[in-house]
């Protein structure tokens, strides 16, 4: 009839298992393996409540036993995997845990005795506060703690703010920045070499400031190309501007390029000085290394245009933002008459609107300057053409001359090295000197046979740079042995009469600042 042919009672007995535990939760399917047997003594301590009421364990789960016909296998089957609970094992711990609260509340109070009794109420008012409402304050502390904070700024954002606002600044105060750069420059002109080391100190600062120039001139060029409000025809940019914007626009690395022949020529000059203090042979190499860099890029650069000749500088010059009438502000004319005529000009260059069509109609120029008006909505065919037709390819001797052009420095930089010890000689000089003459000639020939019309049918931009290259040539008066044997002692001798005279004593001592760089310094002559 049973299973062991026992009675479930006499195995209750005879296991002396009292029933004290209800079920917590119903509805399982099996016992896991693993769990504590009816025999456990930790089991046994839950049943009569002897168990550490400090620890947080929870009653332990009874297992199946070796035999599958005991009552508590049987009491398994019905409630698998149930946990047990002891009420009035759980009835004492919770006395036992207010106990614990109140007296850690009564230690607290007895320590911070200079407490007001306030602190003291608010503490107890929580401490007598249901379970619900503690676990809601809980949770609203562990929320706002968990809340995001406020992400402090970092050094990135602000460099990148301080940026923004420097690079506003700059664009709504372009000429004010240019007399600035100009200035500074010229505070280094006037003492290049009066003091011990001064020089380098003056270089430095006159790189810097080209640099910063450059960066000045990106970003005036960045909102220029951003600003809605199109340039008026008299300040149409130069034909240079249109024929270097478009490469740097058209190619990336014509742009890359030409940034980096331009900050080695801002910066060359103190290299050389910098190099110098630690001898000859390093100055030289490094002039070597800088000239053969800038002979590279150029050479890529005649690649990257298609054959084209070079311009110096290879980038966009600098443009100034047209202001808008709106940003001028009021001004005063009671004290000032040229104020007063500044206004009459803007209001004479305002259109006038027709009041009955609303159509508006240009203004009329100053009948004194009927011909600047006239030339300035003149269209010239530069004007007309594309920025890379302003130039013509070279082709044959043109090309060759281009090359023998750029690679002239490299050249007279190398027979220098050669020849460091001797300063008097005219190898270096006659060899550099040749090269561009030459150079020069084959241009010529080539435009001459390749260009229709020759030497008049060139543009306005080619007859430009031929005439800089041509007044670039007068340098090799002050450069080599054409320096060291005649330009040199006539120029000294000239300082020391100007040095005696009371007005004329200044410019005595810049000439003189001057021929010790000539003297010293292979780049203070350099044009390309």
């Amino acid at each position: 009839m049973f299973p062991n042919g026992e009675h479930p009672l006499r195995q209750l007995k005879r296991w002396r298992w009292k029933p004290r535990f209800v079920k917590a939760d119903t509805e399982r399917s099996a016992v896991e393996p693993g769990r504590l047997s009816s025999r456990d003594p930790r089991l046994r301590a839950w049943q009569h409540g002897t168990h550490d009421d400090q620890t947080d364990e929870e009653p332990p789960l009874l297992t199946r036993l070796p035999r599958s016909s005991t009552p508590i296998d049987v009491l398994n089957r019905r409630s698998a995997n149930t946990r047990l609970v002891c009420p009035r094992s759980q009835s004492q711990q919770a006395s036992k845990a207010a106990k614990r609260k109140v007296s850690k509340v009564r230690s607290s109070s007895q320590q911070n005795s200079t407490r007001p009794n306030e602190t003291k109420q608010q503490s107890i008012a929580q401490f007598q506060q249901g379970p619900h409402q503690r676990s809601q304050r809980s949770s609203k502390q562990q929320s706002s703690k968990s809340a995001p904070q406020k992400p402090t700024e970092t050094m990135a954002a602000r460099l990148n703010k301080t940026t923004q606002l420097y690079a506003d600044f700059i664009t709504k105060n372009a000429g004010a920045v240019s007399q600035i750069e100009s200035a500074l420059r010229s505070l280094t002109y006037i003492v290049p070499a009066r003091f011990q080391d001064a020089e380098l100190a003056s270089e430095a600062v006159h790189s810097s400031i080209s640099l910063l120039s450059l960066y000045h001139d990106s970003l005036l060029a960045r909102s220029i190309s951003s600003s809605s409000t199109p340039n008026k025809p008299a300040d149409k940019p130069t034909p240079h501007n249109r024929y270097t914007r478009f490469w740097t626009k058209q190619s990336p690395s014509y742009r890359r390029l030409a940034l980096l022949i331009t900050i080695i020529q801002y910066t060359e000059l103190l290299w050389e000085m910098t190099s110098q203090r630690r001898g000859q042979r390093t100055k030289w190499r490094v002039i070597v290394t800088l000239e053969a860099a800038k002979a590279i890029c150029r050479l890529w650069l005649l690649k990257l245009t298609q054959s084209r000749p070079l311009l110096t500088p290879p980038l966009p010059e600098r443009e100034l933002i047209p202001e808008e009438e709106e940003n001028l502000g009021p001004v005063d004319i009671s004290g000032d008459n040229s104020d007063a005529d500044s206004i009459s000009e803007k209001k004479q260059e305002e259109p006038w609107q027709m009041p009955r069509t609303g159509l508006s109609l240009p203004s009329l120029p100053d009948p004194n300057k009927i011909s600047q008006y006239l030339l300035s909505k003149v269209l010239t065919p530069e004007d007309v053409k594309p920025p890379q037709q302003l130039l013509h390819r070279v082709k044959g001797l043109g090309y060759l001359a281009e090359v023998v052009y750029i690679i002239r420095p490299v050249v007279y930089a190398v027979a220098l090295m050669k020849m460091r010890k001797d300063k008097k000689s005219w190898a270096p000089w006659l060899l550099g000197f040749s090269l561009e003459f030459m150079a020069r000639q084959l241009r010529k020939r080539e435009l001459e046979q390749g260009v229709p019309g020759g030497l008049r049918g060139l543009t306005g931009l080619e007859k430009d740079e031929l005439s800089r290259r041509a007044y670039a040539m007068a340098w090799w008066g002050v450069r080599g042995a054409a320096y060291e044997n005649v330009t040199g002692p006539i120029l000294k001798s000239l300082s020391d009469k100007l040095n005696n005279q009371p007005v004329l004593g200044l410019l005595g001592g810049i000439l003189a600042d001057y021929q010790y760089l000539w003297d010293n310094y292979y780049f203070s002559s350099a044009t390309l």
